[in-house]
């Protein structure tokens, strides 16, 4: 990538760019994502994410130890 193409950065993710008017980036390797937003219970912050077929609200610290 050349300077004018340099990855940006947003909590820690290397993405290319925000789509305009959506929750979605384009990340670097081509994929897309959407952004969520946490829900803050006792100055924690939890993600409402889907794991085998189910729902439920993971911390940050259990969505490190999920992600391999």
């Amino acid at each position: 990538m050349n300077k004018k193409n340099t990855p940006k950065q947003f909590d820690g993710i290397d993405y290319v760019k925000s789509i305009p008017d959506s929750q979605y980036i384009y990340l670097v390797d081509g994929s897309v994502a959407r952004l969520l937003k946490p829900t803050i219970k006792n100055d924690k912050k939890y993600f409402n994410l889907r794991i085998k077929g189910e729902i439920g609200q993971y911390s940050v610290e259990e969505i490190e130890k999920l992600a391999k």
